[in-house]
């Protein structure tokens, strides 16, 4: 009777160190990559969100959504190089349709905050470093405010057609920014 030869069972010192190695390549060159995904990711989301935010004040407002059975204005506040937003509401008195006030300590109702690396890096027309805050109001039509430390210009398309707010999301991880518009109209949109 002839004896087989043992075959070794597993694998060499060298053949595991080979794995390791192209393993740790991978990972190395992969790595760059997936943190840059997530980052740009983060900023798709953070833009989808806001714009959702904005909807929702501008929903609240035009559906006259009151607070404490008192008639409110709602709006979302910014501050540039911050990581979140506030969705607040204000009691409004209206002096006439086009006339309109409202005592705004911003009582705020959310509090959002923007996705890791994330940050509201402008908010246009007003200066670098403002407070801003997009209101919405609905005293006989609907109605946009777009009020900073510069002042307040109303969206409404009629007295101020050419003026849209532009809202500029950056990113701490990669050099990409996305932009939302608020058209004189009211609408809000997306910038490629």
């Amino acid at each position: 009777m002839k004896k087989l030869p043992l075959k070794p069972n597993g694998f060499t010192i060298v053949e595991l160190l080979a794995v390791m190695v192209i393993l740790s390549i991978l990972v190395t060159l992969g790595f760059p990559r997936f943190r840059s995904f997530t980052a740009r990711q983060n900023l798709n989301l953070a833009q989808k969100d806001l714009i959702s935010k904005l909807q929702t004040a501008q929903s609240r407002s035009v559906d006259g959504l009151k607070v404490n059975n008192q008639l409110t204005v709602w709006g979302v506040r910014f501050q540039t190089e911050k990581t979140y937003f506030d969705i607040f509401s204000c009691p409004a008195e209206v002096t006439n349709v086009n006339l309109y006030k409202w005592t705004c300590t911003g009582k705020t109702s959310e509090n959002i905050k923007l996705p890791p690396g994330v940050v509201i890096t402008a908010v246009s027309p007003a200066a670098s470093g403002a407070n801003a805050s997009i209101i919405y109001t609905s005293f006989g039509t609907s109605k946009a405010l777009f009020q900073s430390d510069t002042g307040t210009v109303i969206l409404d398309g009629l007295n101020n057609p050419a003026t849209d707010v532009s809202i500029t999301l950056s990113s701490s991880i990669v050099t990409d920014t996305r932009k939302i518009k608020i058209l004189s109209s009211g609408s809000i949109e997306e910038v490629p």
